[in-house]
């Protein structure tokens, strides 16, 4: 029964820690993605340039994903790689607050990005069987759609609130579409792309 399922994860450690951290990715990856065209236009003042971050971002991302077993198996542990990950996205995004584009430094700061996002984020879609396995064990059930489903839920919400909440602090600082941005502004888009992100990664 669905009431047997809840009990099940909220039994799970291991699967509610999978679900904070997805949360926490959607909402940085999302809310960075959606701030990036903003960064681009107003703040780097040449949206094309988004072009180029976004291909950096995915060829990476792809690579890291590609990369992750082979972290694992050089770290022997899914939670160390996964803190790697995190050490490299968080980084990357401190960094590029000081280093803004365009920059060659900020190019290659969003190739670290890239990397890093793509090994957290096959790393931590690899922990949902091993929290399964853990809720068979525990309470004789298997729910591996429902886990997974959960955990997919918590990143697609993170990445709702990221984005809405993007919209309420650019109102907040005196956004005005098409126009030169205020100060305020522009230091909340740069705040918003690198050191926000990285706070939720952390």
């Amino acid at each position: 029964s669905l009431k047997t399922q809840f009990r099940a994860l909220f039994h799970n450690k291991a699967i509610l820690a999978v679900i904070v951290c997805m949360f926490c990715h959607g909402l940085q990856m999302q809310g960075r993605q959606t701030i990036a065209t903003y960064y681009f236009t107003y703040y780097a003042g040449n949206f094309s340039i988004f072009q180029i971050f976004n291909t950096i971002s995915a060829v990476l991302g792809i690579v890291g994903a590609f990369a992750a077993p082979y972290l694992y198996q050089l770290v022997k542990s899914k939670a160390k790689a996964a803190r790697i990950a995190f050490y490299l996205l968080a980084g990357s995004m401190i960094l590029q607050y000081f280093i803004p584009c365009p920059n060659t430094g900020f190019y290659i700061l969003t190739a670290v990005n890239g990397l890093g996002s793509g090994l957290f984020t096959a790393l931590i879609f690899s922990m949902i069987p091993d929290a399964t396995d853990y809720s068979q064990r525990r309470d004789k059930i298997r729910i591996d759609g429902f886990l997974a489903a959960m955990a997919s839920f918590a990143f697609k919400a993170g990445g709702s609130i990221g984005a809405a909440l993007i919209g309420v602090v650019l109102n907040a600082t005196g956004y005005v579409a098409n126009q030169i941005q205020n100060a305020a502004t522009l230091k909340s888009i740069n705040l918003m792309m690198t050191v926000a992100p990285a706070a939720f990664v952390i």
